[in-house]
């Protein structure tokens, strides 16, 4: 009887260690996939219900981790006209995905009609105007000084884009012949010592009399 009861111990005690170490082997594993996922997507998507693929995997609102690479992506809802889309992730990487959809006859009614998903969808533009701000900003490196005003050299500058050109606008606080060449000097200094070479732009004066 006790060589029996020890044999179940035996068996009970093999088992559970197995266990364990089974155990252990699957973290491991899912440990070791996931150092994988070295790219990050930024999910959002109106309607919040729509499904979201990616690759052959379904996704929902918010951030993920994922494996660098190139994936197909597909948002559909039944009404809705689906979107489709081919995104590239590259290792240290985080891509946003925000769009929305519509019925098939553009209208937003449907929206209206929800608060939720309108809410969504008014963030969706908020994001989609900072991306495309930023990819303003980041066009040309005088949009990320300007505008600038010194108080003691008297100037203002602003800059601005018209089609493929940028102007800086240079705004002079005097009425004067002689404060009007000592300032734009002083201005024109001021920027070639942010690194920006003035004869890249169009320049146009300004000051308290014209």
């Amino acid at each position: 009887m006790r060589t029996h009861t020890q044999q179940t111990q035996k068996n009970i005690l093999i088992a559970t260690i197995l266990a364990f170490f089974l155990l252990v082997a699957i973290i491991l594993v899912l440990w070791l996939f996931d150092l994988r996922k070295t790219a990050t997507i930024d999910i959002l998507i109106a309607p919040r219900s729509a499904n979201i693929d990616i690759g052959g995997k379904t996704f929902q609102n918010g951030t993920h981790k994922i494996k660098p690479g190139t994936y197909e992506v597909s948002i559909t809802k039944d009404g809705f006209t689906p979107h489709q889309a081919t995104i590239t992730l590259e290792s240290g990487e985080t891509a946003n995905l925000y769009t929305y959809l519509l019925p098939p006859d553009g209208s937003y009614q449907w929206y209206l009609d929800n608060s939720e998903d309108a809410m969504i969808l008014n963030s969706i533009g908020g994001h989609e105007a900072d991306i495309t701000s930023q990819a303003f900003m980041n066009s040309d490196p005088v949009f990320r000084i300007t505008p600038f005003t010194d108080p003691l050299n008297n100037f203002r500058i602003n800059a601005k884009q018209q089609d493929n050109t940028v102007s800086l606008l240079i705004f002079l606080n005097t009425c004067s012949d002689f404060s009007t060449n000592l300032y734009r000097t002083q201005a024109l200094r001021w920027l070639e010592e942010q690194g920006i070479n003035t004869a890249d732009y169009r320049i146009e004066y300004s000051n308290l009399c014209s």
